[in-house]
């Protein structure tokens, strides 16, 4: 008998615990979907909502970043890409982001480390191409920019 409630006990927390994570990923969903949208304060609020249920969500924590970079608040954005950084080095949303908050302040070099790293990661990433690019114009490396401006021609056009 003993065995059997502790049995339906284990499946009963189970279930919360499935639960729990469908309701998390659920919320993460809706502040994407806010974000998508443009409604950065709600998807703000969800974000922050969603890392109450999983504090160590990294989507959650890039989520939010991204929202306080719109919202001009860099400092905050830049802490919660180190979080996710520190845990995952090759967290790609994380990883743009920090070449974007490097284009903001001027640090073109580690911008261009941070684009690299993406590139190095993901070769077909359209966007770490152009950013990569750009930061390499600023710079003062033309061929180099025009080399991934190249590349990001040929991964949107292939054939061309």
């Amino acid at each position: 008998m003993r065995t059997k409630t502790m049995y339906l006990a284990a499946i009963l927390l189970t279930q919360v615990v499935i639960a729990s994570n469908a309701y998390a990923a659920s919320t993460l969903e809706e502040a994407n979907l806010a974000y998508k949208n443009q409604n950065i304060d709600q998807a703000t609020q969800l974000y922050q909502q969603s890392l109450q249920d999983d504090p160590q969500s990294p989507d959650a924590k890039v989520g939010l970043a991204y929202c306080y970079f719109v919202k001009r608040q860099y400092p905050r954005a830049t802490d919660q890409v180190n979080e996710v950084l520190a845990i995952n080095s090759t967290h790609i949303r994380g990883l743009l982001l920090r070449g974007r908050l490097n284009m903001q302040s001027g640090n073109l070099v580690a911008a261009k480390e941070a684009f690299q790293q993406v590139v190095a990661v993901d070769p077909n990433n359209v966007e770490a191409h152009t950013s990569l690019g750009n930061a390499l114009f600023g710079l003062g490396d033309e061929a180099g920019a025009d080399a991934h401006y190249n590349t990001v021609r040929s991964l949107v056009s292939p054939g061309q």
